[in-house]
C-alpha cells in the first residue's frame, strides 16, 4: 500500500517537474502558431497585398500636402438618406391618468 502511494508521488512529482521544463517552451510554440494564424487572417482580410499598397499610397498622398493643410475625406450621403426615410414607427402622447 505505502509502496503504491510512494509510486504514484514520484509519477506525480516527476510530471510536474517535467512540465516545468518543457512547459514554457511549448505554451511559446503554441502562441507563435496562434500569432501567425492571426497574422494570416489579417491579411486576408485587409486583402493581402492590396491592402498595404492602399495604404502605401495613402500615405504617399498624405505626404504631397503642406504642413497644416486639412483635407476632409467624406463618404456617399446615401448612407444618412437610407437612414432617414428608414420608417421608425409611430409615436404615442401618454397620458397621465389620476
Amino acid at each position: 500500500m505505502i509502496k503504491a502511494l510512494l509510486i504514484i508521488a514520484f509519477i506525480y512529482y516527476a510530471w510536474k517537474y517535467i512540465w516545468r521544463l518543457i512547459g514554457p517552451k511549448v505554451a511559446k510554440s503554441a502562441m507563435s502558431k496562434i500569432q501567425k494564424k492571426m497574422e494570416e487572417q489579417m491579411r486576408q482580410a485587409a486583402g493581402g497585398q492590396a491592402g498595404g499598397f492602399q495604404q502605401q499610397r495613402h500615405s504617399q498622398q498624405n505626404d504631397r500636402r503642406g504642413d497644416g493643410e486639412v483635407v476632409l475625406e467624406k463618404k456617399n450621403s446615401n448612407e444618412k438618406q437610407r437612414m432617414s426615410t428608414k420608417d421608425v414607427g409611430e409615436y404615442v402622447d401618454y397620458e397621465e391618468v389620476d
